[in-house]
């Protein structure tokens, strides 16, 4: 991926080794360099800590290795290593080419407000350029319409959906059990009152019982919780799992996993 210098503060990122890329590296005629990912990082030149200021060899040329973006940077679509974007307007006539810009929107803007200024911008480019122009607008959408898409997180909602429904059966079917097993066990209690014991006594052995059977269940609910996470970490970004609209590669940021939050929920 071939990106500008701003790109990286503004996504608000910094590398992990190194540094990321500078205003002089875009510049036509600097050195060429590059800015390696941890994964080719760890897949291609062992994690080796030295490598900031080597050279290697990208399509035929040398380029010098500036930095190591930490583990999960893969900004836009799970890239492996970048170089600077390095475009001289002199070279170039209007039409000629094509460029993906990104940015931030403004505290309080709304994207329905930056659409409308750029709806504004293109059309006055338009009409100073008619003859390169005409007809052509931009189009803005956040990274999630971009990369993701509606259809992803339709089906995100609905798997949601069905493992809280799931929940609740068994939370139910579970309350139901412990109903019927308590009403068996009601001459149990008229029996132990008479002999001495204490309300009290009853109501620590009833929640004794249940704390015991709650912590079992969820050790048991987290273990298989585990399981299963982390073969749908395996099998969702996978080929043809999912479909989004620049291929399953746009998941590089796919982490399904247990925390404390989603426990104490649960």
């Amino acid at each position: 991926m071939e990106i500008s210098a701003n790109s990286f503060p503004l996504l608000r990122l910094d590398a992990a080794l190194g540094r990321t890329f500078s205003v002089t590296d875009e510049q036509p005629g600097s050195p060429e360099v590059i800015l390696l990912s941890h994964r080719l990082w760890t897949s291609r030149f062992g994690a080796d800590p030295g490598m900031v200021g080597r050279t290697v060899v990208v399509d035929g040329a040398p380029a010098t290795v500036v930095g190591v973006m930490a583990e999960g940077v893969g900004f836009p679509i799970a890239e492996e290593f970048w170089m600077p974007l390095r475009i001289d307007l002199s070279q170039l006539e209007r039409g000629d080419g094509r460029l993906d810009v990104f940015g931030r929107l403004l505290p309080g803007a709304t994207i329905e407000m930056a659409r409308s200024e750029f709806d504004g911008i293109t059309a006055g480019i338009a009409a100073e350029y008619p003859g390169s122009n005409e007809g052509i607008s931009a189009s803005l959408r956040t990274f999630s319409e971009e990369y993701v898409g509606p259809d992803f997180t339709a089906t995100v909602f609905r798997l949601l959906a069905g493992a809280l429904l799931v929940l609740v059966v068994c939370c139910a079917n579970v309350a139901n059990l412990l109903l019927i097993r308590g009403l068996r066990r009601r001459r149990d209690f008229v029996v132990r009152r008479p002999l001495g014991a204490t309300p009290g006594a009853l109501i620590r052995q009833l929640t004794v019982e249940a704390g015991l059977l709650a912590v079992g269940g969820a050790a048991l609910g987290i273990w298989v919780a585990g399981l299963g996470t982390g073969w749908f970490n395996r099998v969702g970004t996978g080929a043809r799992v999912f479909d989004l609209p620049h291929g399953s590669d746009s998941l590089f940021w796919w982490d399904v996993g247990i925390n404390l939050p989603m426990v104490a929920v649960v």
